[in-house]
């Protein structure tokens, strides 16, 4: 997949060749998704065990998770409580394991995810929030976001 340039240099330095030059994704980018926007926050396309919904990236939740009545559709067990920060005050949730997200043809499988209530905030977006996929995506994978097309890739991080 090429893309134009961002940037209009002269072609005579350096820069300007490397701008010019067709951008091409590596041999290990992942599939490509589309995203979209709504109310400040990114949501992509994912699937979580097997059922497809649109998740909320958020490079600043510390943890992935799933809203409450979600998971229980999915028959996930919780246990263990906790109790954090998040943008909009303090929250409690439980912990759940056995998740598999599916994204840009990339698998994660978290050791644990959160379990939280998110009715309030799905009705501040008008549309339910199944899942927040947190910093343990942003640390398996480079993420690559193409704003001006609105698509992500993944990249697996090596070593």
């Amino acid at each position: 997949m090429t893309h134009p340039p961002l940037l209009t240099w002269p072609r005579r330095t350096l820069l300007g060749a490397l701008a010019a030059a067709p951008f091409t994704r590596p041999a290990y980018a992942a599939g490509v998704v589309s995203f979209l926007i709504q109310a400040d926050k990114l949501l992509a396309p994912v699937s979580i065990n097997g059922v497809a919904v649109d998740a909320i990236l958020d490079s600043g939740s510390t943890i992935s998770t799933l809203d409450a009545g979600f998971a229980g559709s999915l028959a996930l067990r919780t246990r263990g409580r906790f109790s954090g920060r998040g943008v909009s005050g303090r929250v409690a949730g439980a912990w759940t394991t056995g998740v598999s997200f599916g994204i840009a043809d990339q698998a994660l499988r978290p050791a644990r995810v959160g379990v939280i209530d998110y009715s309030a905030l799905s009705r501040q977006l008008g549309r339910p929030v199944q899942a927040v996929l947190g910093r343990d995506l942003f640390d398996a994978f480079v993420t690559d976001l193409d704003f001006a097309a609105r698509t992500l890739a993944l990249h697996r991080r090596e070593g």
